[in-house]
């Protein structure tokens, strides 16, 4: 299920027409666990303060850990399977909700900020604990978290490209020079695992394969072009070593530059 879809569905829920039903705080102990397959006729929340689980629903599978939000949409058939020996301690809550849309898998947050977490821990508490309840206090808190899901989502599927986008334009301004990869992740506030993700994702390769393929496609464009010698065309696209240079080249065209050149220009 793509992030978009996920987007859509929760942005077409009424935030004005939530309702709690249950709100529970849990330990691996506890006797409310079903671990049996079974599906909900209300979307049901779980976030993780401690331990770690593996959902299953519809013949996939997905670990879900701390500080991680796991979300089953009503009528998702999932079951849960805890690690043994782990202590887990989780919050969940189950939600009735007035939804145009709907979508037929369950689906995981990482709560990177805490402040899902930390709206969890007000609605158990003013649920459960306050002595002084107030229902009002308690929708504020939900439409909050139904907010941060959708922020969470939109960012996804938007930001990426945005992340993308950053990265290769800086790459086409700065192919002459050297570029790493912390570099590109420092400028786009990403982990390197998460933009090699995003880019073998967009362009099925790393960003450094991205790097070298647009330096082959310039030093392509020069042997075409110019009267250069190897050695500099593969200084001036950013390869301090020809031999390297002519490596990645003959690996990426078939041919070494000097072979690519003759063909572009057989009677030069």
């Amino acid at each position: 299920m793509k992030d978009a879809d996920v987007y859509n569905y929760l942005s077409s829920i009424n935030l004005q027409k939530l309702n709690i039903v249950f709100c529970e705080h849990m330990n691996e102990k506890s006797r409310l666990w079903n671990f049996e397959k079974h599906s909900h006729n209300y979307m049901e929340l779980i976030c993780f303060l401690e331990g770690k689980t593996r959902i299953e629903f519809d013949d996939k599978s997905i670990s879900v850990s701390m500080y991680d939000i796991i979300v089953y949409p009503p009528h998702v058939e999932h079951q849960e399977f805890l690690v043994p020996d782990l202590q887990q301690d989780v919050i969940a809550f189950g939600i009735e909700i007035n939804s145009s849309v709907n979508i037929n898998s369950s689906f995981k947050i990482t709560d990177r900020d805490g402040a899902l977490r930390w709206l969890f821990e007000h609605v158990y508490s003013e649920c459960r604990i306050s002595k002084i309840k107030s229902p009002k206090l308690v929708d504020a808190y939900l439409q909050s978290i139904f907010l941060n899901m959708i922020r969470y989502f939109s960012a996804s599927f938007i930001e990426n490209t945005d992340i993308v986008d950053v990265a290769t334009s800086f790459i086409h301004k700065n192919f002459s020079k050297e570029i790493h990869i912390h570099q590109l992740t420092s400028m786009v506030s990403v982990s390197p695992s998460y933009l090699n993700r995003i880019f073998l994702k967009k362009f099925n390769q790393t960003p450094m394969q991205y790097v070298n393929d647009f330096r082959i496609k310039i030093a392509k464009q020069l042997l075409d072009t110019s009267g250069f010698s190897i050695e500099e065309i593969a200084f001036n696209v950013g390869f301090n070593d020809s031999g390297y240079f002519w490596r990645v080249f003959k690996k990426k065209c078939g041919i070494s530059p000097s072979e690519y050149r003759k063909d572009k220009h057989p009677n030069a």
